[in-house]
């Protein structure tokens, strides 16, 4: 439809479109295409899948408009005589969207076989290899994520002046570059310096540029 051309999208002007819904409408472009949803109908897909512009790319966040949206969609497409749209939510998502998943992570770990060995290997092989790659990851965010978290002993360096913010009189005290000792105190940490200065703080905190461990702020003992 003429309405649907020349629209701005993220991946360039529309060269056409449909509606899905009301409020919900699908472009295409050149190169590529999405849904783009209204901002009263995208408030309504939760915050961990909704996307703050209210464009879903075709290939994969265009599934989220589907789920979240099916019933509007299969509504308005009925309503409009339009095909393609006669099972229910969970028999698409089952059949064709895990699937479509599926056989994209499989392409995936073909190609990169064949990069990395310049062989093709059987699809047992393959899916063995997706798993390796998947533990080697989750052991890669393990590791990291240990690391980052101060222990007993542990020295933290500062490379520049950092300062913590006294509990009781709101006056900040300025630590020049150096170590700071921690122990475990309940989610918080216990740091030392000095034996006459003893805060508690809160590893999440973000820390001045310099520190090679997250701590800024903490409260007097």
């Amino acid at each position: 439809m003429a309405h649907h051309k020349n629209v701005p999208t993220p991946w360039g002007k529309s060269q056409g479109g449909s509606r899905l819904a009301e409020g919900i409408t699908m472009y295409h472009t050149a190169g590529h295409g999405g849904v783009k949803v209204i901002k009263k109908l995208n408030q309504r897909i939760p915050v961990g899948f909704r996307r703050s512009d209210g464009w879903y790319e075709e290939d994969c966040d265009s599934q989220i408009v589907y789920y979240f949206f099916y019933d509007e969609i299969e509504s308005y497409m009925r309503a409009h005589n339009m095909p393609g749209w006669s099972i229910s939510a969970d028999e698409y998502f089952g059949k064709f969207t895990r699937a479509w998943f599926k056989e994209a992570i499989e392409c995936w770990n073909v190609a990169e076989s064949i990069y990395h060995f310049g062989t093709i290997y059987p699809p047992e092989r393959i899916d063995e290899y997706g798993r390796d790659r998947l533990e080697q990851e989750l052991a890669r965010l393990r590791r990291k994520d240990r690391q980052s978290i101060p222990k007993t002993g542990d020295c933290i360096l500062f490379r520049e002046e950092i300062a913590f913010m006294n509990g009781e009189s709101h006056s900040l005290f300025n630590y020049e570059s150096g170590n700071i000792f921690c122990t475990p105190y309940g989610r918080r940490m216990r740091i030392r310096q000095w034996q006459d200065l003893d805060y508690i703080v809160t590893p999440a905190l973000s820390c001045g540029k310099g520190a090679t461990h997250p701590l800024q702020e903490g409260l007097a003992l």
